[in-house]
């Protein structure tokens, strides 16, 4: 008798030592992406599984890396064009619709299916693969707040 309440106090104990604990990435996919409005860091590319390389300057005019993206949870997200207009009658503020897709693993983003590769409270990193040509090309996008 004396062996089972011994056990039974220590299953209660390790209950409510584990339950109280924070595991990490508790907070929801949502919350972190709207968490404060993004902005592109970085873009790489990937050919056929060998070393990435920067594309950034290659895929990005220096009027798209100042713009900034924020995500409501309406689906909406807004892109501030931040303080270099591409062209002088661009509109400062933009909205397009936004979802996650395959149970959050990816989103839908201005009508583009991305995987995300990781998203924490400070990066946001997207990506798409291509195969063409016999080559398989996987392209990631990184924003930070």
């Amino acid at each position: 008798m004396k062996r089972l309440l011994r056990t039974t106090c220590i299953a209660i104990a390790a209950m409510a030592f584990f339950s109280s604990c924070k595991k990490e990435g508790d907070e929801s996919r949502t919350s972190l992406l709207m968490s404060g409005s993004w902005k592109v860091v970085k873009a790489q590319a990937q050919i056929n599984g060998g070393a990435w390389e920067d594309v950034t300057s290659d895929n990005f005019e220096p009027c798209y890396i100042d713009n900034r993206y924020s995500f409501a949870t309406s689906g909406v997200v807004t892109q501030d064009e931040g303080p270099t207009l591409c062209n002088p009658g661009d509109q400062q503020i933009r909205t397009d619709n936004w979802n996650f897709i395959n149970g959050g693993q990816g989103i839908n983003f201005a009508g583009v299916l991305w995987n995300i590769d990781e998203l924490s409270d400070s990066k946001f990193i997207i990506s798409i693969t291509e195969t063409a040509g016999g080559d398989t090309s996987k392209y990631q996008v990184i924003l930070n707040h």
